[in-house]
């Protein structure tokens, strides 16, 4: 029963990160371009460099903050699952 309860809470862990992930990367490539890639920053040469950079390091930046640390949750009850077998 135990295992079984440790097994459905590491699925859930699982699903949330994908769906952080899922949300990370709609964030991203959908919404944000959207709100903010207007044709006055487009034609403008600063603003599409720092739109540019933007996009670079945002995706990276998004990820650490919202899957980090669901990362390191889920690997420590991975590591105690093969530790402790029930």
């Amino acid at each position: 029963m135990i295992n079984y309860w440790i097994v459905n809470k590491f699925l859930f862990k699982l699903f949330v990160l994908i769906g952080k992930l899922f949300f990370v990367w709609m964030l991203v490539y959908f919404t944000i371009p959207l709100i903010i890639l207007t044709p006055e920053i487009i034609n403008n040469p600063v603003g599409n460099f720092i739109i540019i950079l933007v996009f670079l390091f945002l995706p990276f930046f998004l990820i650490y903050f919202f899957v980090d640390e669901d990362m390191k949750l889920s690997r420590n009850l991975w590591e105690h699952l093969w530790e402790n077998p029930v």
